[in-house]
């Protein structure tokens, strides 16, 4: 039986960068209920072979299968710079259990459980970074969230990366922007994973990636 594996990935503030030896203490994981899904955070600490610490790298497990490789996390502000020199301050556990309405789909009312944990840093300049992950039954979520602005930021620079195995993946490049684009009303077309999008503006979300020779399809997606 094929596996689907749906990931929503909830994406407002992050973080990047170099290999760097990896302490247990540096690492938070949060399973889905059924423990068959999760999703894991790692923060680098500076050794011989590292020119930078502080960074942050996040993967998926199915099972024993890895679905997205370690992969890094970043941001950089017109003010500040969360992609390295990041420092642990705390974390903060949660179960959601909710019910809610749809207006459209199969089910009318959904029964919502999973797993939550909210992660705090701080920069170089005592900025706070909040990284909330989240882990259900059908899938991982990731937020970010800088707690210590009270007003709106300009995102300079954003270096999220999802590297997944080998494989093909379903995908759609963005518009290039126009006084009516982007419509995403492009059409979806099967390409190696990894290639380059055929248009500047690179690829759109969602995206369905089939990986193992078929034996797991990962939806990546965005959210509000």
């Amino acid at each position: 039986m094929r596996t689907v594996t749906g990931i929503i990935l909830v994406l407002c503030i992050c973080i990047i960068s170099s290999c760097a030896l990896l302490s247990s203490h540096n690492v938070w994981n949060v399973d889905s209920p059924n423990n068959k899904i999760r999703i894991t955070l790692e923060l680098t600490t500076l050794n011989e072979n590292s020119g930078s610490a502080g960074a942050l790298y996040y993967s998926v497990k199915y099972g024993a299968a890895t679905i997205i490789e370690r992969s890094p996390l970043g941001l950089e502000t017109e003010e500040q710079s969360f992609s390295k020199g990041l420092e642990f301050q705390t974390s903060q556990a949660n179960k959601i259990n909710e019910n809610y309405h749809l207006l459209n789909g199969k089910k009318s009312e959904v029964h919502y459980q999973a797993n939550e944990k909210s992660i705090s840093f701080k920069n170089a300049k005592g900025q706070r970074l909040d990284i909330i992950l989240r882990a259900s039954d059908d899938g991982v979520a990731f937020r970010y969230a800088l707690p210590d602005s009270c007003s709106d930021r300009i995102i300079n620079n954003e270096l999220t990366g999802f590297k997944m195995p080998a494989g093909t993946a379903f995908m759609m490049p963005y518009d290039e922007p126009s006084q009516y684009l982007p419509a995403y009303e492009n059409y979806y077309k099967e390409y190696e994973i990894g290639a380059t999008s055929p248009k500047a503006t690179g690829w759109a979300f969602p995206a369905l990636f089939k990986i193992f020779n078929g034996g797991h399809y990962v939806l990546l997606a965005e959210s509000a």
